[in-house]
């Protein structure tokens, strides 16, 4: 279940993606960008009266920002209400008691660093490392406390805005685009036992093997395009193979693609990748071919069809050999 500030968290950013949201202005609000005196005089506003010696005098017997709000806000009040206070109450939790850091504060930190992350406003990747780094302890106790991998990963992701295991697979791959094999390896070992059986975990770890020993990747590669995997995962190793990997996989690939596609964007990025890897062959004949097919397409977007001339002609050009070119 969705914790309360997560939940906040996923409008303001869905908000700040330019997704429809329906909420009031409040919710998205990101009241890190508020100055402390205004926090106080928006407290005031619901009648609560506090300054930071009082808040800490208040919370000493409260130990999350949460078990504070129950505190101050009595159980008949509105649910709105209760939440707008809450949040201003989390937010003067989090810049008054550094060193009482919980769970739910710990993932809204970890979701801002995501964001600044995402929008590549970090000048550095060492506050995303800290924070992968307090996740993987954050784990551990959990299952020291009996808890299964999942079952503990679960649970933190519930506080968490960001969809944990997404990010960690990307940042991990930008860590291998990078050509960063070390601290990939170490963040893969780190949280692998979180992803038992998962197929984007088994992908990294073939990538990472690229790098010592591309033939056994290749054929671990092999192994998992066997399996039904989800067409984001299929056009990240077609991805893969522009630049390694054998032809007999890429044919797996694409096969398994072909069966998955259903708009006109998917249909882009395979005509996209498949050009590009074909250049890198130096096939010349396949990849015009394909730049043929991408530019007849530029203004349409209607749902795909299997009938289509240009999908059957497609799969003529990366499946069969070429009929000669009208």
């Amino acid at each position: 279940m969705v914790q309360t500030k997560a939940l906040y968290n996923m409008l303001r950013i869905s908000a700040s993606t330019g997704t429809p949201v329906q909420a009031e202005p409040w919710a998205l609000e990101d009241l890190r960008a508020v100055p402390i005196e205004q926090l106080w005089k928006r407290l005031e506003v619901f009648d609560i009266r506090l300054d930071a010696k009082s808040m800490t005098q208040f919370s000493a017997k409260s130990d999350t920002p949460e078990e504070f709000t129950d505190l101050i806000v009595s159980e008949d009040e509105e649910p709105s209400f209760y939440d707008q206070v809450y949040l201003i109450l989390f937010e003067l939790w989090r810049r008054l008691f550094p060193e009482r850091s919980t769970l739910s504060v710990f993932a809204d930190e970890l979701d801002h660093q995501i964001e600044k992350y995402a929008k590549e406003e970090l000048e550095t990747d060492e506050p995303i490392q800290n924070a992968l780094a307090e996740l993987s302890e954050i784990l551990d106790e959990h299952v020291d406390r009996g808890m299964k991998p999942k079952e503990a990963f679960d649970a933190v992701s519930d506080y968490c805005a960001n969809d944990l295991e997404s990010f960690l697979y990307l940042f991990i791959s930008n860590l291998l685009d990078q050509e960063n094999p070390s601290y990939a390896q170490e963040l893969t070992e780190e949280f692998a036992p979180y992803f038992l059986k998962h197929s984007t975990f088994d992908f990294l770890q073939i990538r990472l093997q690229n790098f010592a020993d591309p033939i056994e990747a290749n054929k671990k590669l092999d192994l998992l395009i066997s399996k039904k995997l989800s067409l984001p995962l299929l056009f990240d190793v077609l991805q893969f193979l522009v630049d390694s990997g054998d032809h007999a996989i890429f044919l797996k690939t694409v096969r398994q693609i072909f069966s998955h596609l259903k708009t006109e964007e998917e249909l882009q990025e395979l005509l996209d990748l498949s050009a590009e890897y074909f250049a890198r062959l130096d096939k010349d004949d396949r990849e015009q071919a394909i730049l043929q097919i991408k530019g007849r397409r530029k203004s349409i977007q209607h749902e795909l069809n299997s009938s289509d001339p240009d999908i059957i002609r497609l799969k003529e050009i990366l499946l069969t050999s070429i009929p000669p070119i009208k």
